[in-house]
């Protein structure tokens, strides 16, 4: 007689649930061009002389007046706005500004991390008016251009989660038929 035995793996102790997927809403986008924190001083600085205005420094406290001071300028060239870009650490200046050419706001979807076909921004005349006035100011941007989905956000699967841990929560003290509830609940999320 044949080992079958030694053929046979060892059942499953637990049963495995299936990963949940995680759904992003934006509700804006937007694109532009990045410029290094120095840059950004200088050319605030440049405006803020030719307007006879104090010139700012590396103090954190001075990185929203880079932004106030080179933004109409921005808008004047045909662009957005001038937004912090990168890391922002707690008594640090801002890693870098963005100079946003293209905004734009309606309802995109990430679903664990793939946006949905046609989501992207496309570069265009504005980039091309957001270069030129780069340019006009020697300033390099840091990449070609950059595009992002701005905030706020919806996390589907953090708000079932939480309305589910507050049902529970709610009824947790409750009888059986309660917890039977609560278990179809968190099978149906």
């Amino acid at each position: 007689m044949a080992n079958v035995g030694s053929q046979i793996s060892a059942a499953p102790t637990a049963s495995a649930a299936p990963k949940r997927s995680t759904n992003r809403i934006y509700d804006t986008r937007y694109g532009g061009f990045p410029i290094s924190h120095r840059d950004a001083l200088a050319w605030a600085n440049r405006i803020r002389t030719q307007d006879g205005k104090p010139l700012l420094t590396d103090a954190p406290r001075h990185s929203g007046s880079i932004m106030g001071t080179i933004e109409p300028i921005i808008e004047a060239a045909g662009g957005v706005a001038c937004y912090p870009h990168g890391q922002i650490v707690a008594g640090k200046p801002y890693e870098s500004y963005l100079i946003v050419t293209q905004y734009e706001e309606g309802e995109w979807h990430r679903v664990d991390g793939v946006l949905e076909p046609g989501s992207d921004l496309v570069e265009g005349e504005k980039e091309e008016i957001g270069k030129q006035l780069l340019r006009r100011e020697d300033l390099v941007h840091l990449k070609s251009t950059f595009y992002s989905f701005g905030f706020p956000f919806l996390e589907i699967e953090r708000l079932r989660t939480q309305a589910c841990n507050s049902k529970h929560d709610e009824l947790s003290s409750s009888d059986g038929e309660s917890k039977s509830i609560i278990r179809a609940m968190r099978t149906q999320s």
